[in-house]
């Protein structure tokens, strides 16, 4: 249980960080559906992020309490894990793609207003 309380906690403490660059990204894009797309990402990336904590918990539990891996159950909760964990990889590097074309065309466009 000590390494599911660290797991939780360590969880959380990443969730915050990842608010904290959230706001700050939010305040250099200028644009309000880039805004609310950046928001969406990151609100869609957390839930998964619990979704995949919870049914790690689930599948050590079952692994723990001796379930086969062949049985229903395992198979069962390891599809929603893994699922959960694709979807998350693929929102991942979709949102690190989206922030990357903001910044550079906001910065582009900065060097445009200072030289131009």
């Amino acid at each position: 249980m000590i390494g599911l309380s660290n797991s939780n906690t360590q969880f959380k403490n990443e969730v915050i960080i990842l608010q904290d660059f959230e706001r700050f990204c939010l305040d250099f894009i200028g644009n309000a559906e880039d805004k609310r797309l950046i928001r969406h990402q990151a609100y869609r990336l957390a839930i998964l992020g619990a979704v995949i904590e919870r049914e790690r918990g689930k599948l050590k539990r079952l692994v723990e309490g001796g379930v086969p891996y062949g049985d229903q159950k395992m198979l069962q909760t390891l599809s929603r894990f893994q699922t959960a964990d694709s979807e998350w990889k693929q929102l991942e590097a979709e949102h690190a793609q989206l922030k990357r074309k903001l910044f550079v065309s906001r910065i582009k466009d900065a060097e445009e207003t200072h030289h131009g």
